[in-house]
């Protein structure tokens, strides 16, 4: 999927592979479109939030082809029952902080170490309507989510990444147009019906909770689980 995208900005093409597999459904870049599309950036804007494990998935055989399934690959949060990490407030994120560190040097080994901006990064949290509104500001999970995922940010810069800039999803809660309801994803709540709406929470005041090393120890553990 991440080659579909950058393979034909640093190289021209799509990549062999996917040539391969969509054959005729994928549209054919002439000779004069490589040359306008290679190197045709200034920056690479990187939205990163989670990581999968993918495992094989047999060929469709001709039946309801579509770019879905045209990697052949089902991905999955959770391996042999046990979650690559800490699961956020949505059913498809989990907190892995080194898929962060290795996609950044995966850029840099296959395609040139381009300039890199993170124009989303983040994590949200269940909105739970019954907590009071000093419960409702403690987002320890998503303070250890910037700081795991800035540390393999900083890790990847020392090996040379080209990380240029970061920026964080996001300010505010968002409204999730699927479900109609909003996820706690912002540093600042917005959530009017807890009567939080327009309050910072602790990520930006600094405000410590006295659970917070305890939550600190468990999240990092389950997040070192699966690395080892």
């Amino acid at each position: 999927m991440f080659g579909w995208f950058m393979d034909p900005l640093i190289k021209g093409n799509y990549p062999a592979s996917m040539r391969g597999l969509v054959g005729n459904r994928l549209p054919k870049i002439t000779e004069e479109q490589s040359k306008l599309i290679k190197g045709s950036f200034d920056f690479i804007g990187l939205n990163y939030y989670t990581t999968n494990y993918a495992s094989p998935l047999p060929p469709s055989n001709g039946l309801n082809k579509t770019y879905s399934t045209d990697s052949h690959a089902n991905l999955t949060g959770v391996r042999n029952g046990v979650p690559i990490g800490p699961q956020g407030g949505s059913s498809w994120l989990y907190i892995y902080p080194q898929g962060f560190r290795d996609l950044l040097l995966y850029i840099k080994k296959y395609y040139g170490n381009p300039p890199i901006y993170i124009t989303e990064n983040g994590v949200d949290e269940k909105n739970n309507k019954s907590l009071p509104l000093k419960e409702a500001l403690k987002d320890d999970t998503r303070i250890y989510y910037y700081r795991t995922h800035l540390l393999s940010m900083l890790s990847a810069i020392k090996e040379g990444a080209n990380v240029k800039g970061y920026f964080a999803w996001s300010l505010l809660d968002n409204f999730d147009g699927r479900t109609a309801t909003r996820s706690g994803s912002g540093s600042t709540s917005s959530t009017i019906t807890m009567g939080t709406s327009g309050t910072p929470r602790n990520l930006l005041t600094g405000s410590r909770s006295s659970s917070r090393n305890e939550h600190e120890r468990d999240v990092l553990g389950q997040i070192n689980g699966p690395c080892g």
